[in-house]
């Protein structure tokens, strides 16, 4: 059996990951660390040092017990264990991970009867039960706008965003001028497009 060295920075970035996504479940639910460890049966101390990443070697009962306080549904619950097993062995992609959270565009027009689809379409992308949601309709009638709402709706919740316009597609919105991956996401749909090849 094969065993993998980390560097400090692959563990940090793997744990690092690991304590983003138990955050982010958390206030997704409105949990406090108290309330957590309260229904996990685990200390707020272990779970605070989960969530700033300083826990390198979590065991894999701690997450089960965290992953049942959360209710996480299966999919959550795989992507929380696999986070899990990348802060044991660090995962391929670990070290390529950038932990600042890039901000949505803005948008150039204002928001208009959309609040409820807004909220719905950015709760089903947090809740985690869904990864990919289509937005479908008329040209005019504000798909792009709903869009930048719910990507704005979880980005205060702490939810990474990454946002892509299309090569000729009509500008609604202007781009965070603090985007620290904007250049990955346009080299990454560049390769998707057949455009260049991968780094």
């Amino acid at each position: 059996m094969a065993t993998t060295i980390l560097s400090p920075e692959d563990t940090a970035a793997a744990t690092a990951a690991l304590g983003t996504l138990i955050r982010g479940h958390r206030l997704r639910i409105g949990l406090t660390q108290r309330e957590l460890a309260d229904l996990s049966t685990i200390s707020v101390r272990a779970i605070r040092d989960l969530e700033k990443g300083k826990a390198q070697r979590p065991r894999t009962d701690t997450l089960r017990l965290i992953a049942d306080a959360l209710r996480l549904g299966p999919r959550a619950r795989t992507a929380l264990e696999e986070a899990g097993r990348r802060g044991h062995r660090g995962g391929g992609g670990a070290r390529y991970l950038s932990l600042e959270r890039s901000a949505p565009p803005v948008p150039l027009h204002p928001l208009i009867e959309r609040r409820a689809e807004a909220a719905v379409v950015a709760e089903e992308l947090r809740s985690g039960t869904e990864r990919l949601i289509t937005v479908v309709g008329l040209s005019g009638v504000g798909k792009t706008r709903l869009a930048l709402e719910a990507a704005a709706r979880l980005h205060d919740a702490g939810l990474p965003v990454l946002w892509h316009t299309a090569p000729g597609a009509v500008a609604d919105c202007l781009p965070a001028d603090d985007d620290p991956l904007a250049a990955p996401t346009a080299d990454c749909a560049a390769f998707l497009h057949g455009e260049g090849p991968a780094d």
